[in-house]
């Protein structure tokens, strides 16, 4: 299964460009729609273009790698909503976290308060990270229309 329209303009809203390499919250540096990763140097710039070519591929990767990962059946939303969770927290950090596991033992309604649970920088809750967590909940929740 791969990322829909829905979830890819989900993570680049959350994402947001940036033509210049910057540190995130995190400490790391950053560049385009939340590329990371030791390619990215301070003095970066990129190309909307390139940025969003980045991140399509990055989201091809995290795709892949929950398509490997979810054992039941998912619809397109709650899969995208759980691609932008994976690439925010990372595929590591969702393969071992409760929301994949809820889900992957069929219970589809708790997965959310799963989801909400990464809210947090460095411990405190992040607001942005709250806004981004009620935005995957409430695509996860959006009925598909057949």
């Amino acid at each position: 299964m791969q990322c829909g329209v829905a979830g890819f303009n989900l993570i680049k809203s959350f994402e947001g460009f940036s033509p210049v390499a910057y540190h995130d919250q995190g400490g790391r540096w950053t560049l385009g729609y939340g590329q990371t990763g030791e390619s990215i140097t301070e003095g970066m710039t990129c190309t909307m273009e390139q940025a969003c070519d980045w991140l399509q591929s990055s989201v091809n990767t995290v795709s892949d790698a929950l398509t490997r990962m979810i054992k039941v059946p998912v619809n397109q939303n709650q899969f995208d909503s759980l691609v932008s969770l994976a690439y925010n927290i990372g595929i590591g950090n969702f393969s071992s976290s409760s929301a994949l596991a809820t889900l992957n033992e069929g219970d589809y309604d708790a997965v959310p308060a799963h989801m909400q649970m990464w809210d947090e920088v460095d411990g405190i809750a992040d607001a942005g990270l709250i806004r981004r967590r009620a935005a995957e909940v409430a695509l996860y929740q959006t009925p598909v229309e057949a």
